[in-house]
């Protein structure tokens, strides 16, 4: 469309309303003042793009600067009045379609200031804002319908932001943008104003739903595979006081039916509603997919930020009616209420008799649903007898054996793909494997190091307290403690560890792919060629090579080849430079089954930097320990210490829950953050000039996850 007829000087804005007319509005090229002083508007239809052009304005208008529209469609205008003193006021104006009403309005120089009003909006309950900037800053100002001046707020403090538009939200917010010139280079800037000084509300909207109406494409009240339908229903606002709009959201409740979903979407925005029962329609789009379960689906319709808001929608599902039957020989149902089979392993047998009125079915047809996911049946070892008719019906055995499965509740359906009938559900449950602990705690003695032996000593009594929480299954443990602990037998040690992961490994302490491996390591450490080296006992400084033992071969020859997930905590001088090789639960069931499902790594603990030296200490009952070794049991006991600042310092802890009682936990994370501020803490804290130098533990989450439990409190609360 072509229009203007020569009035338009320029397009200052379009805008659309909710019914999809369009306003397009500028200033004229004509008028009765110097050139100035009128403003062109133009509603046409969006389809056509057919409308007429129309003027307003007066003497005082030089120029429109923003518009915007209401609920209801009205325009609405602002922009700056001609003042022959040079300074600039600012005037808005309203256009209502229906009536065509454009009273032009001159706001007050006093309230307002030079280059007044720059935007206008309208938020949901009717109420008008403006942006105008003046000497002291942005001001937002309230105005009512008759665009009389009823308030400001000041919402920029810097006199060089420039304001140029103003926009309303989904939640009843404002957003503005403009420049700002504080700086030598000119920013953008959007600020977000929470303001609503003029809506004061009684009380607020009561919104309810009512008029539930549900049809599908069969006309049966029932969605069935493959079947599209709707859900239409209506909002009404019971309050006095207007619904100004707002987001909703429509969500299905838990546990829900499999193969349903929302087409329209889950979350949506409800127009305006006013006050005095006045209402809104809405309507939700579903569709049935392929293998959708009978039952009944419960959807609940929720506006945000209006708790009471809530309704629950509710649709009937159902397979396609045929006289396919399914019966379970395997496995056996024992409770027909629940229809849950425990396994005590990730297999599970399934023995199904069909009976159907279909002479050709073959056992490509069955499939299997697992918690709305479909399993082949397609390899060998399924299989399909029979086919007889028996009492006008054609029987079938179905057979298949399901392994892998993975851990926690499973809903499972067999299905024909020939009818799309379907099986009951019933609910495997593999509750998984508990994790075995490995612990390798290694504290040769030295002529120079006082506490590593008690050191490992200490860490595997407190790992093995792990036994009693009921996480893990078994406690292995190997130490190497005094003057055996040389480089020979640590390296064996290793070796054995990383055999007992093999496949041909069927002894006790078999490492398996969900376990533990906990090594410790209090002594000294050195550098070779650059690389850090475990200094242990029987070290001669003559044969560095033979006589350590590298972190590097430990790591790739030993630990790596476990597969399961490794901790190693260093009590050594340099460790830091190990750390270079390394590339809330609500019942302890599901906290076990949660740890098994990550994935295999390695993540170490230092008790120092790379260049760094660890210390001992000794508190004032004559208890020694490394530094690290005693931050390291102080996390474990999961207690508050008392800081050199005075101040306490307490682990962060999740919870788990076993036989009804509440047990604390410790995670990667956690124990991170607290070796990190408690380690240098002891240090800063002892005595002696040399022992004030810094330590700094260094903690690399290389490949674990770090919310993966490292200790669990025996002690319940």
């Amino acid at each position: 469309m072509d229009t203007g007829d020569g009035i338009a000087a320029d397009v200052s804005g379009i805008n659309v309303t909710r019914n999809g007319k369009i306003w397009i509005y500028g200033n004229t090229r004509n008028s009765d003042y110097g050139g100035k002083g009128d403003v062109w508007y133009c509603e046409m239809n969006a389809e056509t793009l057919i409308g007429s052009i129309r003027k307003t304005g007066s003497v005082l208008i030089e120029e429109v600067k923003n518009g915007n529209v209401m609920y209801a469609g009205e325009l609405l205008l602002a922009g700056t009045i001609d003042n022959s003193n040079d300074s600039k006021d600012g005037w808005a104006t309203l256009i209502d379609p229906i009536f065509d009403k454009y009273p032009v309005l001159a706001l007050k120089k006093e309230h307002l200031g030079n280059e007044a009003v720059k935007a206008i909006a309208a938020d949901g309950y009717g109420r008008i804002y403006a942006l105008a900037n003046r000497p002291g800053g942005v001001y937002l100002l309230d105005l009512d319908k008759r665009l009389e001046d009823s308030g400001q707020n000041l919402i920029g403090g810097s006199t060089r932001l420039q304001v140029s538009g103003l926009i309303k939200t989904y939640d009843n917010f404002f957003i503005c943008a403009g420049t700002d010139k504080a700086s030598k280079q000119s920013r953008i800037r959007l600020m977000k104003i929470e303001f609503h000084p003029a809506v004061v509300q009684k009380k607020s909207p009561e919104l309810t739903c009512s008029n539930f109406k549900f049809d599908d494409s069969d006309g049966n009240d029932v969605l069935t595979a493959s079947e599209y339908g709707s859900l239409s229903f209506v909002v009404q606002n019971k309050s006095d006081e207007s619904f100004p709009g707002g987001k909703y959201q429509i969500k299905q409740e838990s546990p829900g039916i499999t193969g349903l979903s929302v087409t329209n979407g889950t979350t949506g925005y409800l127009e305006f509603i006013g006050g005095k029962s006045s209402s809104i329609p809405l309507s939700v789009g579903l569709r049935a997919g392929d293998r959708v379960e009978s039952g009944k689906a419960e959807f609940i319709f929720q506006v945000e930020g209006y708790p009471n808001s809530g309704c629950k929608l509710i649709v009937e599902t159902g397979t396609k009616k045929t006289g396919t039957t399914y019966s379970y020989n395997k496995p056996a149902i024992r409770n027909n209420s629940t229809r849950e089979v425990p396994l005590a392993d990730n297999i599970v047998e399934l023995e199904i008799v069909i009976r159907t009125d279909n002479p050709n079915l073959k056992k490509e047809n069955i499939k299997i649903d697992l918690d709305g996911l479909e399993v082949s049946t397609n390899k060998a070892g399924s299989k399909l007898e029979g086919g007889n008719l028996e009492n006008g019906q054609y029987e079938y055995r179905f057979e298949y054996t399901l392994r892998n499965l993975p851990e926690g509740k499973r809903k499972l359906r067999v299905y024909s793909d020939l009818d799309h009938s379907f099986s009951d559900p019933i609910f495997v449950n593999y509750k998984g494997s508990k994790p075995n602990l490995h612990i390798v705690a290694i504290g040769p003695t030295y002529n120079n190091l006082s506490y590593t032996a008690k050191d490992a000593r200490d860490f595997t009594k407190a790992m093995y307290s792990q036994l009693g929480t009921g996480f893990f299954d078994e406690v292995f443990v190997d130490t190497l403690i005094g003057e055996t602990a040389n480089a020979t037998a640590i390296n064996k040690l290793m070796e054995n560890i990383a055999n007992r992961s093999s496949e041909e490994y069927e002894g006790r302490g078999k490492i398996k792919a969900n376990d533990y491996l906990v090594l410790f390591y209090s002594g000294h450490g050195t550098k070779i060629n650059n690389k850090f080296c475990l200094e242990p006992a029987g070290y001669d400084p003559n044969y560095k090579i033979s006589t350590t033992v590298k972190y590097q071969e430990i790591i790739n020859d030993f630990i790596a080849r476990t597969g399961c997930k490794a901790m190693i905590f260093i009590d050594a001088c340099l460790s830091g430079a190990a750390t270079k090789s390394i590339g809330d639960a609500q019942d302890l069931s599901d906290l076990i089954i949660q740890v098994n499902q990550k994935a295999p790594g390695i993540t170490s603990f230092s008790s120092c930097s790379e260049n760094e030296s660890s210390y001992e200490t000794v508190d004032k009952d004559g208890n020694g320990n490394g530094v690290f070794t005693k931050a390291l049991l102080e996390a474990f006991k999961m207690e508050g210490v008392i800081m050199s600042t005075g101040s306490t310092l307490t682990i962060e802890s999740a919870q788990t829950v076993r036989n009804g009682l509440s047990k604390r936990f410790i995670t990667i994370e956690t124990l991170e953050m607290f070796l990190e501020k408690r380690v240098p803490d002891i240090q800063a804290k002892q005595v002696g000039t040399t022992l004030k130098l810094p330590q700094n533990p260094k903690i690399t989450i290389a490949d674990l996850h770090k919310d993966l439990p490292v200790y669990i409190s025996n002690n319940t609360n």
